[in-house]
């Protein structure tokens, strides 16, 4: 960049026709123009501009570096813009990572299927695995997952983060296992029950409450357990015990036909969907675009 900077000037300084009219038009003192010039005089062992004369002129050498300076400041300004058009322009590919889970299967897939055909010029390429990542180190231009706010805002500073949604937890069993066993009438209740676990999930086997006043927890334990919220929604299903799975609020959730919930209003979750991207001062116009699609879809559906 000190070197673009001394061209710059250079060349500023030979369309202006003085030290100080390149320091007008620059905003710099006709000395730090001076030594700009002589920097690169120093670096090149050559003299660039006749100082003798009252007119300010060029070597011969000062002509031959002039004239690659114009070009390359050209090139770079051409870079420039060849980028700025890459941002704007909804094409190309985006580079997407997910969680498998809730956040993939019921929300960003389903509004890819939906974003894709408006948009045919664009190629989405999805990366999905329970790592987190970072996305600026990996190269990804979005990630999208569910995470507390106090984790979601840890370690990169390169990141930028957007909420998408609030989640919450429903405590669900088959009508046929609620049928052989007997429905939990509290909470605590679940600890007679054989709780489905899903260890992708933090403090799995400890679920959280409220009556009302307070947070409390109740320890749960059972037979199945998988890393796989599939997995869990369809041993549900089968009637092998009660889950707790991740759902959006404001969102009719796909299991409610399935499933029947209980303790929807004591059960807590300080989850949400967020948006991670790399921090840009201008957010390409692909990433925009689809964040403003998804977040549309969740209040058309609210």
């Amino acid at each position: 960049m000190r070197d673009q900077l001394s061209m710059e000037v250079l060349v500023c300084v030979v369309e202006k026709g003085s030290f100080s009219a390149a320091g007008h038009a620059l905003n710099l003192t006709p000395s730090a123009i001076s030594k700009h010039v002589s920097r690169i005089e120093r670096e090149l062992g050559v003299s660039l501009v006749n100082r003798s004369t009252h007119e300010l002129s060029l070597t011969e050498a000062g002509k031959i570096y002039h004239a690659h300076c114009v070009k390359i400041l050209r090139e770079i300004e051409r870079a420039r813009d060849a980028a700025r058009e890459a941002s704007a322009a909804l094409g190309g590919t985006l580079k997407l990572h997910l969680t498998p889970g809730l956040t993939a299967r019921q929300l960003v897939l389903p509004s890819l299927r939906r974003f894709l055909p408006k948009h045919p010029d664009l190629t989405v390429d999805v990366t999905m695995a329970l790592e987190s990542i970072d996305v600026v180190e990996e190269g990804f231009d979005l990630a999208i997952r569910s995470d507390t706010r106090k984790d979601i805002g840890r370690g990169n500073g390169s990141v930028e983060y957007r909420e998408i949604a609030r989640c919450k937890y429903l405590i669900c069993a088959s009508k046929d296992y609620f049928r052989h066993h007997s429905k939990p009438k509290q909470p605590r209740d679940l600890v007679h029950h054989n709780c489905l676990l899903f260890v992708g999930q933090p403090s799995f086997d400890r679920w959280w409450f409220t009556d009302g006043r307070r947070k409390y927890g109740v320890s749960v334990k059972g037979h199945f357990r998988a890393n796989d919220w599939m997995a869990i929604y369809e041993a549900a299903l089968a009637g092998l015990g009660i889950a707790r799975i991740q759902a959006l609020q404001g969102r009719p959730p796909p299991i409610a036909r399935n499933l029947e919930v209980i303790f929807e209003t004591e059960s807590v979750c300080d989850r949400a969907v967020w948006a991670l991207y790399p921090r840009s001062l201008n957010l390409p116009i692909k990433v925009s675009t689809f964040l403003d699609h998804l977040s549309a879809e969740l209040k058309a559906n609210a």
